[in-house]
């Protein structure tokens, strides 16, 4: 309640200090963020995002300098089940009918059982051998035709839509509206780069080049008379966790002003505490409490919210700050 009251009086006092949030500009905020319900959350956002692009502001930075960096999975769309681990399966299943052997082998046997709850509690070393089965061993440019044709095809087993159509509606908004102020955004996923980079453009209007995430070792080679990059199945770099920090930098060599992530795993804290390093700074962290409308869950140890709470991070209640969760209720 005490920080709710603090990021209350906050956005007030922004207000009153700035006085050049023009009506225009509220009409425009209002407009682009209609799937966003009038309250703190929302204002927090609008106040930030003016505070950032009005000249004469203390807070004022130039469009070259305005980041945002956004998780992927659970953020901009759901992550129960991971996207790409049911793609892996249904790929697994493909290349299982060419090679029958694969049915008797682990972990491939117990992918191909579709328990994909149960792959995601065991994680680690399971998911990994599966990605680098089914991802790695292949030109690079082939995997973003099947990663297209995947997301359009395949349904959420839960939700029963297109993994296409699934994508946030609010996060979308609000993606819109930083474009609309200038601010460049970023994917900075723990899921494969070129997976993420095969439907970014599509779903989020984010290019490939604008996605950040884990990589397996890459080489150019000559093959079939045809010069052209080949992955490896070997993980080059694993991006969770304390590695984001790492990996924004390394693309972008600009520390980000808004940071998007999630509750589920905690993955996302080290991202959103790199940005709150920086001044002025927003942190945003999405809380799956909708069991209606998508899912309801939290972390066992509270350590998302926990941090929230401590540096002062903006939690969007899904249940209580968006009016919509896809874009066709």
């Amino acid at each position: 309640m005490i920080a709710r009251r603090i990021l209350l009086s906050f956005v007030a006092l922004s207000f009153l200090l700035l006085g050049s949030l023009s009506q225009a500009d509220a009409k425009k905020a209002v407009s682009t963020l209609a799937s966003w319900n009038e309250g703190p959350t929302k204002q927090a956002v609008v106040a930030f995002v003016s505070r950032i692009v009005t000249p004469g502001s203390p807070d004022y930075l130039p469009p070259h300098m305005r980041i945002a960096i956004f998780d992927n999975d659970g953020t901009l769309l759901p992550e129960k089940p991971y996207v790409q681990i049911d793609f892996a399966v249904q790929k697994l299943r493909v290349m299982a009918n060419a090679d029958p052997s694969l049915m008797d082998k682990e972990p491939y046997k117990t992918a191909l059982s579709n328990d994909i709850s149960h792959m995601e509690k065991v994680g680690g070393p399971f998911l990994l051998d599966l990605l680098l089965t089914t991802h790695g061993d292949m030109a690079k440019t082939a995997l973003a035709p099947q990663v297209k044709e995947f997301m359009t095809s395949a349904k959420h087993p839960l939700l029963n839509k297109p993994y296409a159509k699934l994508a946030y509606k609010p996060m979308l908004d609000l993606l819109q509206y930083l474009r609309e102020n200038e601010f460049t955004p970023y994917i900075c996923t723990g899921g494969m780069q070129d997976f993420v980079r095969g439907y970014s453009m599509d779903l989020y209007g984010i290019p490939p080049q604008n996605v950040i995430g884990t990589t397996f070792k890459t080489a150019f080679i000559e093959k079939d008379g045809r010069s052209m990059l080949w992955v490896n199945p070997e993980v080059d770099v694993y991006n969770d966790k304390k590695h984001k920090p790492v990996a924004i930098d390394l693309h972008t060599g600009i520390q980000p002003v808004i940071t998007v992530g999630n509750v589920y795993t905690g993955g996302d804290i080290a991202m959103l505490s790199y940005g709150a390093s920086s001044t002025p700074s927003l942190q945003l962290l999405l809380h799956h409490d909708d069991a209606a409308r998508e899912l309801a869950y939290d972390e066992a140890n509270n350590a998302s919210l926990t941090a929230a709470r401590e540096q002062g991070w903006v939690v969007i209640s899904m249940k209580k700050d968006w009016n919509v969760v896809f874009g066709e209720e």
